[in-house]
């Protein structure tokens, strides 16, 4: 629903899941729902501090599930709210630290890794690191390409052909 850029589905299905893990006291299921959220809320241009207090709780409950996806989808979406301020320095970190996290074992959540990578291209080229961009760029349309994600690869080898058109 959020690639899809529908913001108000992606919201309500966080609120049911978090419902759900509420009522069912299944804590270990929060940390995905509580990324979803917090990015519906980011693209609705929401205040960044209360996003990230919220970010920053399930993040150390994914630390301690030691999920490295659960891990890697609020680091993403912590890096979000950083570039959301335009502290993009900081958000390059989390996108790094992201995708080590979800790299970390040997069948990462690939549409969750071609996510991060896609962040990170936007990241480096709004830091003016166009050398990484390109670099993250053709990482992000190899792993688009095996995992099928053709927009992804679209989108990714746009702004390889931009980049080499100047």
């Amino acid at each position: 629903m959020l690639a899809a850029d529908r913001i108000d589905e992606a919201s309500a299905w966080a609120r049911t899941c978090l419902d759900l893990t509420d009522e069912m006291r299944w804590v270990a299921f929060r940390p995905w729902p509580m990324a979803v959220l917090g990015e519906t809320r980011l693209r609705r241009q929401e205040a960044t501090v209360p996003i990230r207090t919220a970010l920053e709780e399930s993040f150390a409950l994914s630390c301690q599930l030691r999920d490295p996806c659960w891990e890697a989808a609020n680091a993403r979406s912590l890096a979000l709210s950083y570039a959301a301020e335009n502290q993009l320095d900081v958000a390059a970190e989390w996108l790094a630290d992201a995708d080590r996290r979800c790299s970390r074992v040997t069948d990462p959540y690939v549409a969750l890794k071609v996510e991060i990578l896609a962040n990170r291209v936007e990241i480096c080229q709004r830091l003016g690191r166009n050398e990484a961009a390109a670099a993250l760029s053709r990482e992000w349309i190899g792993l688009a390409a095996r995992a099928h994600m053709d927009a992804h690869v679209a989108r990714a080898a746009a702004l390889l052909a931009r980049r080499d058109s100047h």
